[in-house]
C-alpha cells in the first residue's frame, strides 16, 4: 500500500497501485459527448459515438432507454455498428453524481430490468450489426424495429447482424424485426455464440427467429424462441452452415409457438452440418415438417438432430418432423401429440436418414399416425418405440408408400387405424423388417398388426401379439398381392373378426419359415393362418400351435390354393366347424412331414377336404383330434 488516493468520479479510496486494463466508454439515448473520447460518465456519447470511440477491449456502458438514431456506416444504416473487440452492457442508470438519491442508480454496476436498453430501428434499418471483429460482447440490450431491406446490402438480419465475426451474447431479446433472411438474426461466418437469449415475433422469408448462413459455425443455448414467422424456418433456420472444421449447434432451447407457410414451422435445415440437441420444439405449425424439416444434404454437411422434445406441432405433412432427401439423423427424440394429414410423428421422403432411439408416441394422422415413409428406399429406423399413435385411415404406426427402407429393432404397440393398426406398406414396398415387436395394434377393418398390398416386404425374426383387427380380417397381418418372405417370426395371440387371425394371405405367394402361430382366433375361418388365391404359397418348418376358430380350419385354411406344407406341426387348435388343424376347400395342397395332433373340430378334427380340394401327403401323422360328431383324424367330403 502506499496510501494514494485512487480516484472514482467524486469517490476517493485508498488502495494497491492499479492501472486501467480497459477504458469505458458511456452512452445514454440522448448523449452527445461533443468532442470527447465518451470516457467521461458526466458527458456520454450517442451508441454510435462511443463505439466509433473504442478500441479493441473496452467495455462500453449503457444506459436504460430508446436509442432510435439510425445511423449510416459502410453503406449500412443501423441503430449500432459494430467493428471492434468491445464489450457492451446495458442496464446503467444514468447519472452524474455519485449520490443520485435513486436506489440502485449508478454507472457502477447494471439493473437492466429497471433500466432497459431498447434499440428501436423503426423501420429504418437494423437495430445492430457487428462485423469484422473476433469476439465483441453484449449484455442486457434489446434490439428491435429492425428492417434489413432499409438497412442495405443484402437483406439479411433485420435486428442483428453478424458477419466475419464470432461475438459473444447474453440476455438479449430481440423482437419485432423482419428481413429476407434471418428476421431476427442472422449469423453468418464465425462462431457466435448466443446464451440465454430471447427471439420472439420477427419476420422474414427464410429464418423468422435466427438464420445460420453459410459457413456459421455459431452456437445458440438457452435461447426462447418463439413467435417468429417465416416462409421456411419459422423459428430457426440453417441453411450451408457449418465447416468440415466444426458444427453450427442450436441447443437447450425452447422454439414454441413459431410458424412457417411452408417449410419447417420450429427449426428448418438444409445443407447443414449441424447439431440440434435437447430442445424443446413444441407448438409450431408449418405446411411441411410443423416442427423441424430437414432438406437436402450432403455427406459431409449432416445435421444431427438429438435428444429434443418434439411435442403439439402440427402440419400437413410431417407433424413433428419432415425428412426430405436428408441424410440426417434423428436419434434419441421425444416425438408426441404432434398431427398432419399423413405423417403425425414424421414424414420421410426419398430420405437416407437414420431414425434411432426415438420415441414416437400419441401422434395423429389421417395416414401414418406415428411415421409415413415415401419412396424412402434407404432410410433405416431402429430402436425406436412407436405407440399409442392413432391415424383415422390408414397405418396407425407407420405408413410405407413405395419404400424399401430398413426396420429393425423397433416396438411397434397400441397404436390404432382403421385399416393397418400398427403397419400399412403399399404400392412395391420391399421393406425389410428385422427383430420388431408389433403389438397390441388395432384396425378397425383389416390388419391389426400389418396390412401389405403390392409390397413383398421381408420379415425376419418379428414379433407380432396382442393384435386385433375389429371387423375384418388379418389380426396379425393382412396381405394382398403381396409376395413376403416371413422367416423365424412369431405370430401370437392375435384376433380377427373374420378371416385369419394370425395371418391373411390374398393372392400372395408367401414363404413362410421357421415361424409360429400361436394362440390367435378368428370369428370365421384360419384361426392361425388364411391363405386365399395364393398358389405358391409355402409354410415350411413351422409349428401352428393353439389357435382357433369359429368357423373352419382352426389352425390353418387353404382356400382355392396350390399350396406347399413342409415339416409342420399344427397341434391343439380348434375349430368351431369343420377342420380343427388344416381345412382345404378348392385347393391341391403338397404336404411332406406333417404332423396333425390334438386338435378339436365338429367334423374333420384333425384334416378336413371338401369335393373340389386334393393333396399329396407324404409322412403325414394324424394323432388324438377329437371331432364331436364326424370323423376324428380326417373327412373328405
Amino acid at each position: 500500500f502506499d496510501a494514494e488516493e485512487r480516484v472514482q468520479g467524486e469517490i476517493t479510496d485508498l488502495g494497491a497501485d492499479e492501472y486501467t486494463f480497459r477504458e469505458t466508454r458511456y452512452a445514454t439515448p440522448s448523449g452527445n459527448g461533443a468532442g470527447t473520447r465518451c470516457d467521461d460518465y458526466k458527458n456520454p456519447c450517442s451508441i454510435q459515438k462511443a463505439l466509433d470511440a473504442a478500441e479493441d477491449g473496452d467495455l462500453i456502458k449503457v444506459a436504460g432507454g430508446t436509442y432510435t438514431t439510425v445511423e449510416t456506416r459502410h453503406e449500412l444504416k443501423q441503430i449500432a455498428y459494430v467493428e471492434r473487440e468491445v464489450t457492451i452492457q446495458g442496464g446503467y442508470c444514468a447519472t452524474t453524481s455519485s449520490s443520485s438519491g435513486v436506489i440502485d442508480c449508478d454507472w457502477e454496476y447494471p439493473f437492466p430490468t429497471k433500466y432497459p436498453v431498447i434499440f428501436d430501428a423503426g423501420g429504418g434499418g437494423r437495430a445492430m450489426v457487428i462485423t469484422d471483429t473476433l469476439a465483441p460482447e453484449l449484455f442486457d440490450i434489446q434490439l428491435t424495429g429492425g428492417d434489413a431491406s432499409a438497412g442495405g446490402m443484402n437483406g439479411q438480419g433485420g435486428g442483428l447482424y453478424v458477419f466475419g465475426s464470432s461475438p459473444v451474447l447474453s440476455n438479449v431479446t430481440v423482437y419485432g424485426n423482419k428481413a429476407q433472411t434471418g428476421g431476427g438474426i442472422y449469423l453468418a461466418t464465425g462462431a457466435s455464440y448466443l446464451a440465454s437469449i430471447l427471439v420472439h415475433d420477427n419476420t422474414a422469408v427464410d429464418g423468422g427467429g435466427i438464420a445460420y448462413g453459410a459457413g456459421s459455425l455459431g452456437t445458440v443455448i438457452s435461447a426462447t424462441i418463439i413467435g417468429n414467422s417465416a416462409e421456411r424456418g419459422g423459428g430457426v433456420h440453417l441453411a450451408l452452415a457449418g465447416t468440415d472444421e466444426g458444427s453450427a449447434a442450436l441447443l437447450d432451447s425452447t422454439i414454441r409457438g413459431n410458424s412457417a407457410s411452408v417449410d419447417g414451422g420450429g427449426i428448418y435445415a438444409i445443407a447443414s452440418k449441424a447439431t440440434v440437441q435437447q430442445n424443446l420444439v413444441d407448438g409450431n405449425t408449418a405446411l411441411s415438417g410443423g416442427g423441424v424439416f430437414l432438406g437436402p444434404t450432403q455427406e459431409t454437411s449432416l445435421t444431427r438432430v438429438l435428444s429434443n422434445t418434439i411435442s403439439n406441432n402440427s402440419a400437413t405433412q410431417g407433424g413433428g418432423f419432415y425428412l426430405d432427401n436428408a441424410g440426417g439423423a434423428a436419434e434419441g427424440n421425444t416425438v408426441h401429440n404432434n398431427s398432419a394429414t399423413q405423417g403425425g410423428g414424421f414424414y420421410i421422403y426419398a430420405a437416407k436418414s437414420s431414425v434411432t432411439g426415438n420415441i414416437v408416441i400419441g401422434n395423429r394422422a389421417d395416414d401414418g399416425g406415428g411415421l409415413y415413409m415415401q419412396a424412402a428406399p434407404d432410410a433405416s429406423v431402429v430402436s425406436n418405440l412407436v405407440t399409442g399413435n392413432t391415424a383415422t385411415s390408414v397405418g396407425g404406426g407407420f405408413v410405407l408408400d413405395a419404400s424399401s427402407s430398413t426396420l429393425d429393432k423397433n416396438e411397434i404397440s397400441a397404436n390404432a387405424a382403421a385399416t393397418g393398426g400398427g403397419l400399412y406398406l403399399v404400392n412395391f414396398s420391399t421393406a425389410k423388417l428385422s427383430a420388431n415387436r408389433i403389438l397390441s395394434n388395432t384396425a378397425s377393418a383389416d390388419g391389426g398388426g400389418a396390412y401389405l398390398k403390392q409390397s413383398p416386404a421381408q420379415w425376419k425374426e418379428n414379433t407380432l401379439r396382442a393384435n386385433v383387427s375389429q371387423t375384418g380380417s388379418g389380426g396379425g397381418i393382412y396381405a394382398k398381392l403381396s409376395a413376403m418372405l416371413f422367416e423365424n417370426s412369431q405370430v401370437e395371440g392375435n384376433t380377427a373378426a373374420l378371416l385369419g387371425g394370425g395371418l391373411y394371405l390374398d393372392e400372395s405367394n408367401t414363404l413362410i419359415q421357421s415361424s409360429r402361430f400361436y394362440t390367435n382366433s378368428a370369428g370365421g375361418d384360419g384361426g392361425g393362418l388364411y391363405i386365399f388365391r395364393s398358389s405358391e404359397a409355402k409354410v415350411v418348418d413351422s409349428d401352428v400351435r393353439g389357435n382357433q376358430t369359429g368357423g373352419n380350419g382352426g389352425g390353418l385354411m387353404v382356400n382355392d390354393s396350390n399350396s406347399t406344407l413342409k415339416n409342420l406341426a399344427v397341434v391343439a387348435n380348434r375349430a368351431g366347424a369343420e377342420g380343427g388343424g388344416l381345412y382345404l376347400n378348392k385347393s391341391i395342397v403338397q404336404s411332406d412331414r406333417l404332423l396333425a395332433r390334438s386338435n378339436s373340430a365338429q367334423n374333420g378334427a384333425g384334416l378336413y377336404l371338401t369335393t373340389n380340394s386334393s393333396g399329396f401327403f407324404y409322412a403325414t401323422a394324424l394323432v388324438d383330434n377329437q371331432a364331436v360328431s364326424g370323423a376324428g383324424a380326417l373327412y373328405m367330403a
